[in-house]
């Protein structure tokens, strides 16, 4: 299947959506478990197949989400939040930040081989439509370019204070045809299929920073032209709400 970029996709029934996990059960029986931190699926063959970072900006500030977001899709960048918390787990021990960490260095990595086993971070975002919010946008597909910054945020009712994780992440151009085709994910979880052979169906941009590493970010990030301005205060809302 191939989907493109800002493709609604829905959690619930609906003529009119593919569902979420029609989508990511792929050609096998398990799809991706939405209602973790951060999903991901387990390890094949030495690599994680997938990594999906969803943000929910109507849970914003509340109890099961103090962090917030920045997509700025048009510049091809993306700041997020891991999955703790609360004060009762260190940054490192949430679910889905205890995995971000095991395999952090593979992108930095100057071995091919291990920018092969990296995952491919997809970036998903909570939408409303007629009023309801069952829905996710595909924002785009997405490696991590820096090292993550750690946060802190008072506990929500406390004055504990708790750690975080801040990825940033480079969102990538999807050639040909401004499309992700969804078996390169399939091949990934394939434990019948190659490291090598697992690239053959995935975005010419992801193939060139795996041959190339970071060099090749400042032709593979993807640029949308754009006339919106992100003003000032936008930019740095982060800082302002999550005190590193």
């Amino acid at each position: 299947m191939n989907i493109v970029l800002n493709q609604i996709f829905s959690t619930e029934r609906d003529a009119d959506h593919i569902q979420w996990k029609e989508l990511t059960r792929g050609r096998f029986e398990k799809p991706l478990n939405r209602f973790k931190g951060i999903p991901y699926f387990a390890e094949v063959n030495g690599r994680t197949p997938l990594i999906n970072f969803h943000s929910n900006p109507f849970k914003e500030d509340e109890e099961q989400t103090p962090w917030r977001d920045l997509i700025l899709q048009d510049e091809g960048r993306v700041i997020y939040n891991g999955d703790n918390k609360d004060s009762s787990k260190r940054a490192e021990q949430a679910y889905g930040n205890k995995q971000v960490s095991k395999i952090l260095k593979l992108y930095s990595s100057n071995k091919v081989e291990d920018r092969m086993k990296a995952p491919p971070i997809i970036v998903t975002k909570t939408v409303k439509i007629n009023g309801r919010t069952g829905y996710r946008k595909f924002v785009g597909v997405d490696i991590i370019y820096k090292s993550p910054l750690l946060v802190q945020q008072y506990e929500k009712g406390t004055d504990k204070v708790f750690s975080n994780f801040q990825f940033e992440v480079t969102l990538l151009k999807l050639t040909p045809n401004d499309c992700l085709n969804w078996n390169w994910i399939d091949d990934r979880r394939d434990n019948n299929i190659s490291l090598k052979d697992s690239l053959r169906n995935a975005p010419d941009s992801w193939k060139q920073w795996v041959k190339h590493g970071t060099d090749s970010l400042s032709r593979i990030t993807l640029r949308i032209n754009s006339y919106r301005i992100v003003s000032e205060k936008e930019q740095n809302q982060m800082s302002s709400r999550n005190e590193g």
